[in-house]
C-alpha cells in the first residue's frame, strides 16, 4: 500500500542524485583565493529601501518609533513600515493588494561584545582574485571591522528622524589604544602593533578610539531612555592594539569625525596597506553586529604586517591576469550605499533568511527536504572539519554568487556556524521583504500558481492552495508560513476554504512585490521603492553545467530524513490550522505527525534568536 506521506525509495534516491550533482560540483575548487563576487556586495541591494528613508535631511515629519522592554529592564527601540504586494498580475479579479507590516531595529542599550578567535579563521588572508590585496602576510580584518562599526554608527546618528535629531551625540570616551613612536624598539608582548605611518593627529586620535576596548559612543535619547547605535561594540579581549606612527603626536582634536571624514581615514589606511578586499569583507562583517546582540562576536586574530613599496601580487598574476589597481573611490562609493546595507543589518531575521536561501530549492517538496540537504552537507562536512574557511566561502559563493559577501561576513564573525546548524536541523527562516529586496527566492509562496483550474477540475495542488490562502488572508492565514517548502499532493476543491474555491479558477494570481512604506508618527507613510526601482528579481542560484556528479569516494552518507518530517509537519500544520478534512485522515494520523509540540517549540527558539 502506498504511503500517504513518506516518499518512495525511488523518489528519495532521485532527489539525492539531483542534489549530489549540484553540491559535489560546487565543492570542487583548485583556487586558494576568494572569488571576486565576495567583494561585490552592492549586487545584492536591488530594491532594498534606505535606512530611515530617503531624502531624510529635507524631511520634516518623523518616523513612528516603538520600544520594547525585556524582563531585565533593557529597552530596545524600533521603527516600523510595511511592504505592499500585488496579488493579481492579469485577469479581472478584484482581490486586494497584500500589506505585510514589519519593523527594524533603531536603538539598543547594550554594546555587542567582541573577542579574537583562537581558531584559524582567516588568520592569514587568502586574497581575492584579481585584486591588489596582499595575500601572504596576515590580515587587518578586525581593525577594519572596528573602523566600520564607528562609520555605521556615525551614519546612524546623521540619519536620525527629527524627533531624535536634537538628542543625538557622538563622543570620545577616555579609553584609547596605546601609541608608540615608530622607532620605539620596546616589544609589546601579546599586543598587536598597527602601523599608521604618516597619518595626522586627528586621524591617529580617531584610530586610538576605534581600536580601544570602548573609545567612543553614539547615542540618542527617547522617552526617558538612552539608546546606542545598533553597531556599538566593545572589545573585551585582553590583547591590546598598539598604534605606531613615524612622528610624535602634538595636539589632536577632541571632536569625533563625521562619517565622511572617518571614511577618509579608513580609505587612507587601506590604501597604505593594500586592503581593498579586506575592507569590503570587514564591512559585511559589521552587518552582523545587531544580529549578534546579546552574544559575543569572535573575530580573526589580527596578523598585521609592515607595508612596503612593492607588494606581492595574488596568484591571479600567474594566469596573466593583471589585478585591479587599488582605488580609494571603491571605498568612498560605499558611503552612498551604507543606508541600504543598514536596512538589511537592522533586520536580523532578514540576514538569517538570506543565508538560508542558499540552500532553498523551489522544486523540492516538503517530504524530500532531507534528501535534498544530505548531499549538501556531505559536501560541506569535510570542509568544516578541516576548518577550511576559504573553501567554505568559495562553495557557498558558487551556489549563490550574489550572497557571497554576506556569507563571508557571517563566516568572519562566527555567525555561519549557527546558520548552518539551523539549516541542518530543519529550522528555517523566511523573510519575504528581504527576498523581494534582494531578488532571492526563499519560499514557494512567491512562485506562480500552476494556472487557473478548468470548470471540470475538482482538485487543486496543495501548494496552490497555500498560495491562495495566503493571498486572500482568510481565517488567520495572513501570517507567512515558517516552512519554505511546498506541500505535496492535491486537495479536493470541496475540502478547501471558501476563499480558495472562489479564486481557484482566476487567472494571474501571484505574490509580486511593489514597494516599501515607512510609518510616520502623524499616521502618514513615506514610500521608498528601493535603491534600484526597476530591479528585476532574477533567479540568483547557480546550477552546474556538467550533468555528471562528482564521486568523492566517501563510503558514508548523512541521514537527514528527520528534516523532511519537520518540514512536512510544519507546512501541513499551517495549511490545516483550521482542521483536516475527513479525506486526509491518513495524513493526519501518520506517524510523522505524532510528535506533540516539539516542532513549534524549535521554531520559536530560532525566531527569538
Amino acid at each position: 500500500m502506498e504511503d500517504a506521506v513518506r516518499p518512495s525509495k525511488e523518489a528519495i534516491e532521485r532527489m539525492r542524485k539531483t542534489s549530489q550533482l549540484v553540491w559535489s560540483q560546487h565543492a570542487l575548487t583548485t583556487s586558494s583565493e576568494l572569488p571576486l563576487q565576495c567583494i561585490q556586495p552592492q549586487k545584492m541591494l536591488g530594491r532594498v529601501p534606505a535606512y530611515l528613508g530617503r531624502d531624510f535631511e529635507s524631511r520634516k515629519d518623523s518616523l513612528s518609533l516603538h520600544h520594547t522592554s525585556s524582563l531585565d529592564g533593557v529597552s530596545t527601540l524600533f521603527i516600523s513600515g510595511k511592504s505592499i504586494w500585488q496579488t493579481t498580475s492579469e485577469g479581472e479579479c478584484d482581490l486586494e493588494q497584500k500589506v505585510l507590516p514589519h519593523r527594524l531595529l533603531l536603538g539598543v542599550q547594550r554594546s555587542t561584545t567582541c573577542v579574537f578567535a583562537d581558531d584559524s579563521r582567516f588568520r592569514h588572508w587568502p586574497g581575492v582574485c584579481n585584486t591588489p590585496d596582499n595575500a601572504e602576510q596576515g590580515n587587518y580584518l578586525a581593525v577594519l571591522f572596528y573602523a566600520w562599526s564607528y562609520i555605521l554608527s556615525s551614519t546612524w546618528l546623521e540619519r536620525q528622524p527629527s524627533t531624535l535629531a536634537q538628542t543625538r551625540r557622538m563622543r570620545y570616551l577616555h579609553c584609547r589604544a596605546n601609541e608608540s613612536d615608530i622607532d620605539d624598539t620596546q616589544q609589546h608582548c601579546g599586543g598587536f602593533e598597527i602601523d599608521l605611518c604618516s597619518m595626522d593627529d586627528d586621524a591617529a586620535r580617531w584610530w586610538a578610539a576605534v581600536l580601544s576596548p570602548a573609545g567612543w559612543q553614539a547615542t540618542v535619547f527617547h522617552n526617558g531612555h538612552i539608546y546606542k547605535s545598533p553597531w556599538s561594540v566593545r572589545n573585551i579581549d585582553t590583547r591590546p592594539f598598539i598604534l605606531r606612527r613615524n612622528y610624535d603626536q602634538h595636539c589632536p582634536g577632541s571632536t569625533p569625525p563625521s562619517s565622511r571624514q572617518a571614511l577618509k581615514y579608513l580609505a587612507d589606511f587601506c590604501a597604505t596597506h593594500n586592503l581593498s578586499g579586506q575592507c569590503c569583507t570587514a564591512l559585511m562583517a559589521t552587518l552582523f553586529i545587531p544580529f549578534n546582540s546579546g552574544r559575543t562576536i569572535t573575530l580573526p586574530l589580527p596578523v598585521p604586517y609592515t607595508p612596503t613599496a612593492v607588494f606581492t601580487r595574488p596568484s591571479s598574476s600567474k594566469l596573466n591576469i593583471a589585478p585591479l589597481p587599488f582605488s580609494r573611490d571603491n571605498i568612498y562609493e560605499q558611503r552612498e550605499l551604507l543606508p541600504y546595507y543598514m536596512t538589511l543589518s537592522c533586520n536580523g531575521w532578514a540576514l538569517r533568511s538570506l543565508l538560508h536561501s542558499t540552500f532553498f530549492n523551489p522544486d523540492v517538496y516538503c517530504n524530500l527536504v532531507g534528501s535534498w540537504l544530505e548531499p549538501a552537507f556531505e559536501a560541506l562536512e569535510p570542509i568544516l572539519d578541516a576548518e577550511d574557511y576559504t573553501g567554505l566561502t568559495i562553495l557557498l559563493t558558487r551556489r549563490q554568487p550574489v550572497l557571497g559577501p554576506l556569507w563571508l561576513g557571517a563566516i568572519l564573525t562566527g555567525t555561519a556556524t549557527t546558520i548552518l546548524h539551523a539549516i541542518r536541523s530543519g529550522q528555517w527562516a523566511v523573510d519575504l521583504h528581504a527576498a523581494a529586496w534582494t531578488g532571492t527566492e526563499q519560499s514557494f509562496l512567491t512562485t506562480k500558481l500552476s494556472g487557473p483550474r478548468a470548470a471540470k477540475q475538482s482538485r487543486i495542488n496543495r501548494d496552490d492552495e497555500c498560495r491562495l490562502l495566503f493571498l486572500t488572508g482568510c481565517d488567520g492565514f495572513s501570517s507567512v508560513p515558517v516552512c519554505p517548502w511546498k506541500p505535496f499532493g492535491s486537495s479536493a476543491l470541496s475540502d478547501t476554504e471558501i476563499a480558495v474555491r472562489l479564486h481557484a479558477r482566476c487567472r494571474g494570481h501571484d505574490l509580486r512585490y511593489t514597494t516599501w512604506k515607512w510609518d510616520l508618527d502623524n499616521g502618514m507613510e513615506l514610500e521608498d521603492s528601493g535603491l534600484k526601482t526597476n530591479s528585476a528579481c532574477s533567479k540568483q542560484i547557480v546550477s552546474p553545467s556538467n550533468n555528471t556528479p562528482v564521486v568523492s569516494g566517501k563510503s558514508w552518507r548523512l541521514n537527514l530524513q528527520s528534516v523532511s518530517e519537520v518540514a512536512t509537519r510544519s507546512i501541513f500544520g499551517w495549511l490545516r490550522m483550521t482542521g483536516y478534512p475527513p479525506s486526509e485522515k491518513d495524513i493526519r494520523t501518520h506517524p510523522w505527525f505524532d510528535v506533540g509540540d516539539s516542532d513549534e517549540e524549535s521554531c520559536d527558539e530560532v525566531s527569538s534568536a
